[in-house]
């Protein structure tokens, strides 16, 4: 969120910023690399923002799904 927020507002701090990978992107490649890449990776989570994450041009590889808790809870609770 940090990251979007500088690049969309602030992008003459981008020479500045850290190049790390979030743990979601982190893991993600992990998975890929260890199973290969046809496995699918599905993360998880509380944020809405790993949904852009994940779709991003520079990542749009290691995640194929984000689910938000939320989602979760309202696709348990459809199917009874």
């Amino acid at each position: 969120t940090v990251n979007n927020l500088v690049e969309r507002y602030f992008p003459e701090l981008i020479p500045h910023m850290f190049p790390v990978l979030t743990p979601m992107i982190a893991h993600g490649r992990l998975i890929k690399e260890q199973y290969g890449s046809d496995a699918k990776v599905v993360f998880i989570g509380p944020c809405i923002a790993k949904k852009a994450e994940a779709t991003d041009v520079m990542h749009d590889r290691e995640i194929d799904a984000v689910l938000t808790f939320d989602e979760v809870n309202k696709w348990i609770e459809s199917k009874g």
